[in-house]
């Protein structure tokens, strides 16, 4: 008999009790109205002080695992009471355990320094012996007693590179991990500027205070977390709007019983709280402030006169009213309007970014944007295209996912250690790769494939999972026509499969690029430049992209057959755009010269000689 102590103990095991019979916290316990017989008032508990989700009935002395609950509720065997807990609780954990063994981090990881809480003890004495620091949470609506149980320090001088700041105080934030700090920010008191610990990993604030038994509150600000933390909440704050959580962040959050979003109400702490709210899905809710407020510490001040208790009662309803919208993605015309970034969408730093200007120029590629490529035939470096694009848009900070359906991890390692290191693929050897890592250690760019999914419902739950788990900003599937040739009927499957990356790209606010193939050519046409019609397969290839790019090169003529050239093209490729939604400032057609020994696309006019400025290689 298998060992299902680890199945019983499990932190989900409590939302199967819950999605059953409705069950209010008490004392330590979960109690409820027993499913099993009649009766009036509760006396149905559920608890973990064992290890495992146990129940207890003392109405009609029911009682057992989760495994006994599920068998006696749903009047089925052991072995389906088993199926069934499993089949509810691994949604999560499958997708897991599958997307890390299909995706590998491209990139090395940085070496990062900590240290301890004994050796941060000393800020947190100094803020004790400081009055202006007190006086500084004070008006914060923050007691000193919150500041020690969440650590809070103090420096009077941090020799920064903000200069009317430097001496004048800062409070310090840290992030622990058990005893372990791996990352201080500071905050300076005397105005809004913060900076931090160089040479540390940082991460979520206060994640230790996740509980399995409790919601958990998201903000992005530690003032806000500390302002929920001292009304008996369970919180922690994101380092930034801008930041992306690690898997095993998300390992941690999804411990919560249930998650709370309250995020700040400007249009970047909204966005990162929706597509937080699409990553976690179930009991996860999103918290809206009044009009006017900002974030919690705000809604503390002006709302509730700096009263904990006031702050706590008004939370409550706010997280009620949260339940009752449970939809993501759906938000009125005038609240889409005001939280608008206003900036012209070429200025607008969350769209994709090409490392070539003049491509750069061609089309915005907003969030929700798709984007398709394809060639006049195979051979023309669309994969090199893609993995120069999309390597770009990684060191720029996006994370990106590129299921690569034909090449192997090898293979595609092949191309990116070219690439960065601008030498000859066939030449590159053991300590070569080991460079090109360590040149792109931190980045958050993975690529993988599973050759065991043969259909393309398959590969896109395993890329939407992936979508989740790692945060992803960035998909890429190279090439759609290559997951949908197992299908009974190719095309209608990649119509299938192209309306359904289109849903997740939009519901995640993802840039997502496909790379297709082009039509079989007729005799008389073979070799000519491609129209928006020539992709192979179905029509939604192109009706579904935002934006679509072809590539061309010239077969090359009249050479000496003694000496024949390694390609059968000409080195000078011809891109057009030949569909944007929203089209940029620049031409719609340019030339880029292909490189396909040192696996690179280069610029070719002399207007763009010489590489952008944030271009890292």
């Amino acid at each position: 008999m298998e060992d299902l102590s680890q199945l019983k103990s499990n932190p989900k095991v409590l939302e199967i009790y819950q999605n059953r019979i409705s069950l209010k916290k008490e004392s330590g316990n979960w109690v409820g109205k027993c499913p099993f017989h009649s009766e009036k008032t509760g006396s149905f508990v559920v608890n973990n002080k064992s290890g495992q989700w146990l129940f207890k009935c003392f109405g009609c002395d029911a009682g057992g695992s989760i495994v006994d609950f599920v068998q006696k509720l749903d009047n089925c065997s052991i072995s389906d009471a088993i199926k069934t807990i499993r089949g509810e609780i691994s949604g999560w954990s499958n997708s897991k355990k599958n997307v890390d063994s299909a995706f590998k981090p491209v990139g090395g990881e940085k070496k990062k320094i900590t240290g301890t809480l004994g050796e941060y003890r000393v800020l947190e004495e100094n803020l004790e012996k400081s009055q202006e620091a007190k006086d500084f949470l004070e008006s914060r609506g923050i007691s000193i007693e919150t500041a020690r149980k969440l650590h809070f320090g103090f420096r009077i001088k941090l020799g920064s590179k903000h200069s009317d700041t430097d001496d004048k105080g800062w409070i310090s934030l840290p992030i622990l991990d058990g005893d372990v700090v791996r990352g201080v920010k500071y905050r300076s008191i005397s105005r809004k500027t913060f900076t931090h610990e160089l040479n540390m990993s940082g991460g979520i604030f206060n994640i230790d205070s996740i509980d399995a038994f409790s919601p958990i509150v998201i903000t992005e600000g530690e003032f806000d977390c500390a302002t929920f933390e001292q009304s008996g909440f369970h919180c922690i704050s994101l380092p930034s709007a801008s930041a992306k959580l690690t898997p095993e962040e998300k390992d941690r959050i999804m411990q919560a019983a249930y998650i709370i979003l309250a995020g700040d109400m400007d249009a970047p702490g909204q966005e990162v709280m929706r597509r937080l709210w699409a990553d976690f899905k179930s009991e996860t809710y999103l918290l809206q402030w009044p009009k006017g407020i900002k974030d919690a510490n705000e809604f503390l001040l002006n709302v509730c006169n700096k009263d904990p208790e006031t702050f706590k009662q008004k939370i409550n309803e706010l997280v009620e009213k949260a339940k009752g919208t449970p939809m993501p993605g759906v938000v009125s015309i005038q609240e889409a309007m005001m939280n608008a970034n206003r900036v012209n969408l070429e200025d607008d730093p969350n769209r994709f970014r090409f490392p070539w200007k003049s491509v750069d120029r061609m089309v915005n590629l907003m969030p929700g944007s798709m984007l398709c490529i394809f060639a006049t035939n195979t051979g023309m470096g669309k994969t090199t295209f893609t993995m120069n694009a999309l390597l770009y848009a990684a060191l720029r900070g996006e994370v990106v996912l590129n299921y690569s359906a034909e090449l192997s991890h090898d293979e595609y390692a092949n191309l990116i250690t070219a690439h960065v290191l601008s030498k000859h693929r066939n030449e590159l050897t053991k300590k070569d790769y080991e460079n090109a890592a360590k040149n792109l250690a931190g980045i958050r760019f993975y690529n993988g494939r599973n050759p065991v999914l043969t259909t393309t419902g398959q590969v896109i739950d395993l890329i939407e999972d992936a979508v989740r788990r790692l945060s992803i900003t960035v998909v890429c599937i190279d090439h759609i026509h290559f997951i949908c040739r197992n299908e009974s009927n190719p095309v209608q499957a990649m119509e299938n499969a192209m309306q359904r990356l289109k849903n997740l790209t939009v519901e995640y606010g993802l840039k997502t690029v496909v790379v297709g193939q082009p039509r079989k050519a007729k005799q008389e046409s073979r070799g000519h430049r491609v129209h928006i019609t020539d992709a192979k397969g179905s029509e939604s290839f192109s009706s579904d992209a935002d934006a679509v790019i072809s590539l061309h090169r010239e077969v090359v003529k009249g050479f000496d057959p003694s000496n024949p050239p390694k390609e059968p093209y000409l080195p000078e490729t011809e891109i057009s755009l030949l569909k944007g939604r929203s089209q940029g400032s620049g031409a719609a057609f340019t030339k880029l010269m292909f490189m396909g020994e040192f696996a690179s696309f280069h610029e070719m006019t002399s207007q763009f000689d010489e590489k952008p400025k944030d271009v890292f290689f």
